[in-house]
């Protein structure tokens, strides 16, 4: 191999490496400047400014709401709870006459 052919092939595959950094580093460059922006889109406040004092009195006005209908309903009876009691009550009385009948002497009765 003469000189010459080797001066211009070490030449060519530095120069193609040359590129190739240059290239990855304009990519890396690129994709730097992309994500600062995405950064600085995400630190950038959405929608209105906010007062805490009036969000804080907004969440109070709708607790005392909440509470007020609570309040305002009426108490649940248990009413099937009731019926059930007092049927018991009178099935019981019922058994207890007729174990006292039952339990009474025979008397015959005359016509």
């Amino acid at each position: 191999m003469n000189i010459t052919k080797f001066f211009y092939t070490f030449h060519t595959l530095m120069r193609r490496d040359v590129d190739e950094v240059t290239e990855v580093m304009d990519d890396i460059n690129e994709n730097i400047a992309m994500a600062d922006e995405i950064g600085e889109a995400m630190s950038e406040t959405v929608g209105a400014d906010v007062d805490e004092e009036d969000l804080e009195a907004e969440l109070a006005e709708l607790e005392n709401e909440a509470m007020d209908e609570e309040m305002l309903k009426e108490p649940e009876l248990p009413v099937i709870e009731q019926k059930t009691r007092s049927a018991e009550k009178k099935r019981d009385t019922t058994q207890e006459i007729l174990a006292e009948l039952e339990g009474a002497p025979n008397v015959p009765v005359e016509p």
